[in-house]
């Protein structure tokens, strides 16, 4: 959006403008942030300004004009103020204790000089030499720097430490468990590099804290994703509450063992999926089972991974010997009519079958989808007698 151009948000109760806040033009070529009260309590309330003082509460404060009001009015105005004034003071505690950690995180310098940075974190992790420094050289903090050594070490970065470098320098390092040799942080993937902004603002923050990050996958190997729901786990046990978006199907799959294990309820977890559509972005909320399987799987992903699978069995069958590939499709093409069923929630899958079973002008063939992923293989053959056909052999359940 251009810097020149003004943008405005408002708030409304009952269709009457409360306050407005955006970017505004206050000359020629000079914007502000800042925001507004509406034209009437102008003359009752103390000026507006920047955006921050939004979360003052005396922004709420009453200042009274002249010539001088009725007294009943007065107090009328000095009560609403005062209320006022009381949920302000609130809205700042609430969200005094909200962490952001943007997907454009894991730039880390090889070190920064001592008393340089505020003891927050920063939305892009821009401080996380000195807040490691700052945990990991007082006693007090020793249980945090533990929790943040053991997830660190997770992700593959063995003996985190952090702290006083000689001179004025603070700086991080870590030992690689593949190569066994010790490197600064700012050597490290930015897999690492990214996950440890995540780490550190998960278990730094206060019991009763939301953190909100983006895309926590971002360049981690499946096997790291699968990790995340469980820091996820521990930090939600310490009573924090952690907001994600993310496109990692893996991340969400492995939500799976920690219900089913009883470490998260359902209940615990919230799963929502947006999708743009020409009226806007739609949000519906998913059905989470008491299995940690989502009711019908995820509708963006079905969409795509039913290309995937079409695809992946055009080429299957026509890596078949001719011979055999008759016999095989004809073989199992009873079996699909007869036999491939699910459950309401996963009907989808049995249209998956019947797709393939047309698409092949009535010859079928069994398939296990990446739909199903989210089974165990024995209660997936129990549940739905799919079978999985490859070049060289059948398996049955």
């Amino acid at each position: 959006m251009p810097k020149d151009q003004e943008v405005r948000q408002t708030v409304f109760a009952n269709e009457r403008k409360l306050v407005e806040a955006g970017n505004f033009k206050a000359a020629e070529s000079l914007m502000v942030s800042e925001f507004l009260y509406p034209d009437e309590f102008q003359d009752l309330v103390m000026p507006a300004g920047e955006l921050s003082y939004m979360l003052t509460p005396t922004c709420f404060k009453c200042v009274f004009p002249k010539p001088p009001i009725a007294d009943q009015k007065r107090q009328q105005i000095e009560e609403i103020s005062f209320e006022a004034q009381k949920i302000v003071k609130k809205v700042e505690t609430a969200v005094r204790d909200v962490y952001f950690i943007s997907a454009i995180r894991g730039e880390v310098k090889p070190f920064v000089e001592t008393g340089v940075g505020e003891p927050e974190l920063g939305t892009h992790g821009e401080r996380i030499i000195e807040i490691l420094s700052m945990i990991f050289g007082r006693a007090e903090y020793k249980n945090i720097a533990g929790k943040i050594i053991e997830w660190a070490s997770k992700f593959g970065m063995k003996e985190l430490k952090a702290g006083y470098w000689g001179r004025n320098i603070l700086s991080f390092d870590y030992m690689d468990p593949e190569l066994r040799t010790h490197l600064n942080m700012a050597l490290a993937s930015q897999g690492s590099r990214q996950i440890l902004t995540i780490i550190t603002q998960l278990f730094w923050s206060k019991p009763g804290s939301v953190i909100m990050i983006e895309e926590p996958e971002i360049s981690l190997h499946i096997e790291s994703q699968l990790e995340l729901p469980k820091m996820f786990s521990d930090t939600v046990n310490e009573g924090k509450q952690v907001i994600v978006t993310t496109h990692s199907e893996h991340l969400i799959l492995a939500l799976k063992p920690l219900i089913v294990n009883g470490e998260l309820k359902p209940e615990d977890v919230a799963i929502w999926h947006f999708k743009k559509t020409e009226e806007g972005t739609k949000a519906e909320k998913l059905n989470l089972t008491d299995k940690g399987i989502i009711e019908g799987w995820i509708p963006s992903y079905v969409e795509a991974e039913g290309e995937i699978i079409k695809e992946w069995f055009n080429t299957l069958l026509g890596q078949l010997e001719p011979e055999n590939k008759t016999k095989r499709i004809s073989y199992r093409s009873e079996d699909i009519n007869l036999k491939v069923s699910a459950p309401e929630h996963d009907r989808h899958v049995a249209e998956a079958a019947v797709a393939v079973k047309d698409k092949r002008k009535g010859l079928t063939v069994c398939l296990v989808t990446q739909n199903l992923r989210h089974f165990e293989p024995e209660e997936m053959r129990r549940n739905y007698d799919i079978l999985v056909l490859t070049p060289g052999e059948y398996v049955d359940p």
